[in-house]
């Protein structure tokens, strides 16, 4: 990436940690982990589906990893969202017609 972007690999970790406050492979870490949450509490993927689908080889390095950032395990994460009711969007419709 440091490359693409023409400078050396220290000046582009050094960008990177200025404008994220994070150093580059942390911060891809964390970039994957918002889309893993996102799949996780849509009801897009299980766990271990998540796990691969955001390049994490390993389901249980993904959650220690997710549990670090975001304080609590993702299938607790999965299980609060299939607990808690969605709206129906077609009722929501329905009633505004």
């Amino acid at each position: 990436m440091a490359d693409a972007g023409g400078m050396s690999g220290t000046s582009f970790h050094r960008h990177v940690k200025a404008a994220t406050a994070s150093g580059p492979l942390a911060y891809q870490r964390y970039i994957r982990l918002l889309e893993a949450r996102r799949m996780i509490v849509s009801g897009e993927a299980d766990v271990t589906g998540t796990a691969f689908a955001t390049g994490y080889g390993s389901s249980s390095q993904f959650s220690r990893e997710y549990k670090e950032i975001f304080g609590t395990p993702p299938i607790e994460d999965r299980r609060s969202t299939l607990r808690s009711p969605r709206p129906c969007p077609y009722r929501e419709e329905a009633a505004s017609a």
